[in-house]
């Protein structure tokens, strides 16, 4: 259970909710231009866009949640549990593992034109990230705010779509999430709950009627989809919020029990770096170290 939404306020945002039940050691993790990043059936980049986000780092590797890069392009990963569907690398293409995909992505992208190129020629594989763990069922939604597209790999294929909306949540496929929304009237209040679909709907309804405002602005979009404890099954509840400022080049975030947002400048940083730049997240008032 996740969502994600790009708020066009007084800048353009990508923020997302990340619910689950339980912690990867998650932290926000920087990424500099000249830091290596292997690909197992691609090519190593070894000088791209800096990005931050959100990420679990295995084997030195920064797994990405959500990041925004230097350009100004976002991505973020939510879970497509019943419907992702991965199949070995295909000849021709650029077969990239789905822990891959946001490295990868905005790397290379400075403009939505870069990430519609980079995606034709793109096969998601199934390749894990180590034996430590499974692969995960993913969608993506890539934005620079303005313009959105979702990614899913089913059985069809990927599937790149046009997002109108600059929304997403979990299954079903996009499609059916935006005939869900287009089945609401026009005067009716968006329905309540924490399924996918009222998500998504709420979701829309909100982005497309809030007025322009600022970081707080974003956050209190995310309150209206983000999920309490004891509110969903298996005890899933928002673990944290994130707010990047696509513009600036901001990460900001709160968690479950810290509503206090912190927040980090890419630019604040030297982008010319080679190693990591990680910082721990303050989960209950006290800031957890990295891993």
């Amino acid at each position: 259970m996740c969502t994600a939404i790009a708020y066009r306020g007084c800048a353009n945002y990508l923020c997302r909710t990340l619910d689950l039940n339980y912690h990867y050691h998650e932290e926000v993790v920087l990424t500099p231009r000249k830091f290596p990043l292997p690909f197992r059936d691609a090519k190593t980049l070894q000088s791209h866009y800096a990005m931050i986000g959100m990420a679990m780092v295995a084997d030195g590797y920064p797994l990405y949640y959500d990041a925004v890069n230097e350009a100004g392009i976002g991505a973020v990963a939510l879970r497509f549990r019943e419907l992702a569907h991965y199949s070995p690398k295909e000849r021709g293409r650029d077969n990239i593992a789905t822990f891959e995909v946001i490295p990868w992505i905005l790397g290379q992208c400075a403009s939505m034109e870069d990430v519609l190129s980079l995606l034709h020629r793109m096969h998601v594989t199934d390749t894990p990230a180590s034996e430590e763990y499974e692969v995960s069922p993913l969608h993506w939604m890539i934005t620079d705010g303005v313009h959105s597209v979702t990614v899913e790999p089913t059985k069809e294929g990927l599937q790149v779509t046009e997002n109108p909306f600059g929304v997403l949540t979990n299954e079903p496929v996009f499609a059916e999430q935006l005939a869900a929304y287009g089945r609401l009237g026009e005067d009716e209040d968006p329905p309540g709950g924490y399924s996918s679909q009222a998500r998504f709907v709420r979701g829309v309804w909100l982005n497309s009627r809030m007025a322009p405002g600022g970081v707080s602005a974003a956050y209190r979009l995310m309150d209206a989809v983000a999920v309490p404890r004891g509110c969903a099954d298996d005890d899933m509840a928002t673990l944290y919020t994130a707010v990047c400022d696509l513009e600036k080049g901001l990460y900001c975030y709160t968690t479950e029990h810290c509503l206090k947002p912190f927040s980090f400048g890419l630019f604040d940083h030297d982008l010319d770096r080679r190693e990591l730049t990680r910082y721990g997240l303050v989960w209950d008032g006290e800031q957890k170290p990295c891993p």
